[in-house]
């Protein structure tokens, strides 16, 4: 048997992706009268109860508790399996029992999904293979939908699932495994990360921490994972390119912008002041200096929002032409008062008062937010000359100078799963992807290469617009 190159499998999966149908993309609540069979198949399509009417009939009589209470129901439907067959299910035809690797997810309108192996769908495997139904007891199902999965083995009725949405036929895969600044939590473990695993079969699993925290940590080797995704694209340039670095990585891509704010609590007892410095009547710097506010930032040393809360106020201090203001507010680039226990829950019940923070931070949370000149926030790259001007070292002698703030991805050297690596690459920086980080607050940026662009692997190489040289 002749065995698929990297680029090759990349391109299947990328395949499967772009193959699962539009119900399972953009599910809404109610009602289905369709659903769309996708995934690793040769031909998807979408089904209408004239389709499914339209194919060899089963009826199947089943016993099962739902909500505590015993069901006793015949229903007529097709085979799962024939559905899946007549789309082509891709196995490789030189293993006999290739399906057994397989497995489906059905999606009802309302999201929640049921996994079905290929073991227990296939009639020479089940013993009762499931049905996709469209009449329970000779009637349409009603508020069930036009099509719902049955199960008759099983003895509750977790699975089965009304208002099918979608049906996708997946290769168990080996889990990516990503290690990502904490600003990523949000939009990667309950946005990208699900909707990544449910488009391609691959498990998402993370390691989420300050952005060069996580980079000395693979420098170190304490930390091996396949995907590197920074809060300052350049830390993969500095930390973890070149000889020096050990060759961990070879080349990023942007993947979003970022904007520092200042975020404070609504519970603070200097909302009103806030809320002045909003509308525009009092600078914001007045206010952080107010006697008695607790102020809070990340860590520099570790982080890059600490260091570029700290630019923040540096850059504030030439903007303004207010010699010592950054010293004044910050109390030091490490001031511990300011950079240890800052959390956003503290923010959310008020015994943080203000923190100089990413704009996604104060979204994610539905904080209220103090926004700030493009000279100050470092989200402008027209303005990288001018953010360039501040910088901070850390205890580890590592140097970090302003920039246009933007987040930077990478598959490292040696990653163990290279393949998926890529696959979540190119989901992140899909359309759907950049929807999810805007809807987090992230700012869209386009897709530039820095470091070794000719070592960007094939299946990423058309998504790339440009070479980021800050």
């Amino acid at each position: 048997m002749t065995r698929a190159t990297p680029a090759v499998m990349v391109g299947a999966i990328l395949l499967m992706l772009a193959a699962i149908p539009q119900a399972a993309i953009a599910q809404t609540r109610g009602y289905s009268a369709s659903f769309g069979i996708g995934g690793a198949v040769e031909r998807p399509r979408s089904y209408t109860l004239a389709d499914l009417q339209a194919m060899p009939a089963e009826q199947v009589e089943v016993e099962f508790t739902s909500g505590g209470r015993p069901q006793r129901h015949t229903y007529t439907g097709v085979l799962l399996h024939t559905l899946l067959m007549a789309a082509g299910p891709r196995f490789d035809p030189a293993s006999t029992h290739d399906g057994l690797r397989f497995y489906v997810t059905v999606v009802g309108t309302d999201g929640f999904t049921a996994v079905i192996a290929w073991g227990e769908l296939a009639p020479e495997y089940g013993a009762r293979p499931p049905l996709v139904a469209y009449l329970e007891d000779g009637e349409p199902m009603a508020g069930a939908g036009m099509a719902r999965l049955v199960a008759p083995g099983d003895h509750r009725g977790s699975r089965y699932v009304s208002n099918i949405t979608s049906i996708v036929l997946l290769p168990a895969q080996q889990p990516v495994t990503a290690a990502h600044a904490g600003s990523l939590n949000a939009v990667l473990t309950r946005d990208i990360g699900p909707a990544f695993t449910a488009a391609s079969g691959i498990p998402f699993q993370n390691t989420s921490g300050p952005s060069v925290g996580l980079a000395n940590q693979i420098r170190s080797s304490a930390l091996k994972p396949d995907v590197y995704l920074t809060a300052d694209a350049i830390n993969i340039a500095d930390l973890l390119i070149g000889a020096q670095n050990g060759d961990l990585a070879r080349w990023y891509l942007v993947m979003a912008r970022q904007q520092m704010v200042i975020a404070y609590s609504p519970r603070s007892r200097f909302a009103p002041q806030f809320a002045a410095v909003a509308a525009g009547a009092t600078p914001w710097y007045e206010a952080l200096a107010l006697p008695g506010l607790v102020l809070k930032r990340g860590d520099p040393r570790v982080d890059p929002g600490g260091y570029r809360s700290y630019f923040t106020l540096l850059l504030a201090e030439r903007h303004y032409g207010i010699l010592g203001l950054a010293e004044q507010l910050s109390g030091g680039a490490e001031n511990l008062a300011q950079i240890e226990g800052y959390n956003v829950a503290g923010l959310i019940d008020g015994t943080i008062d203000a923190a100089i923070t990413y704009r996604s931070n104060a979204v994610d949370a539905g904080l209220p937010f103090v926004t700030l000149p493009e000279e100050i926030d470092q989200s402008n790259p027209a303005l990288e000359a001018a953010y360039r001007v501040v910088s901070y070292t850390n205890p580890q002698g590592q140097v970090f100078h302003g920039s246009a703030l933007v987040y930077g991805a990478t598959v490292l050297e040696g990653a163990p799963n290279r393949v998926g690596a890529e696959a979540f690459l190119a989901f992140l920086l899909s359309e759907r992807g950049r929807a999810m980080l805007a809807a987090r607050g992230f700012l869209p940026a386009d897709t530039l290469v820095g470091g070794d662009a000719s070592a960007v692997p094939a299946s990423l190489r058309g998504l790339i617009q440009g070479r980021y040289a800050p």
